[in-house]
């Protein structure tokens, strides 16, 4: 059993890699379940220059963080997270992207495209 928190993600690797999911997800007591479609999330990133630049900046990361752990010897599941923080992930795909007012107007202006 491996615990999931307040603040973690699930399955997200199904966004930026070919992925089959593992195991079966239950919860404890009452949750919230936020769905991405996966189909709009990629409209989503097609449509706008600097989406698309920053998914393919992290998934690239993303899938290198997997396949660094899978080499030496561990176990990826759907829990898999690639950054735990925001520094984490400044520190590979700078920050300022995901920041930028742009970015958050395009991402706030289409967010209803891809949660269901």
């Amino acid at each position: 059993l491996k615990p999931v928190v307040e603040g973690d993600y699930v399955s997200e690797m199904t966004l930026w890699v070919a992925w089959r999911h593992k195991g079966l997800l239950s919860a404890a007591s009452a949750c919230s379940v936020v769905k991405v479609d996966a189909e709009g999330f990629r409209k989503f990133s097609k449509k706008y220059s600097s989406a698309l630049k920053f998914g393919r900046s992290y998934s690239k990361e993303y899938a290198a963080k997997a396949k660094d752990l899978t080499a030496r010897g561990l176990e990826i599941d759907d829990t898999f997270q690639a950054f735990v923080s925001d520094e984490d992930m400044s520190s590979v795909l700078g920050l300022e992207e995901l920041t930028s007012t742009r970015f958050r107007s395009e991402a706030k202006a289409t967010w209803k495209i891809f949660v269901t």
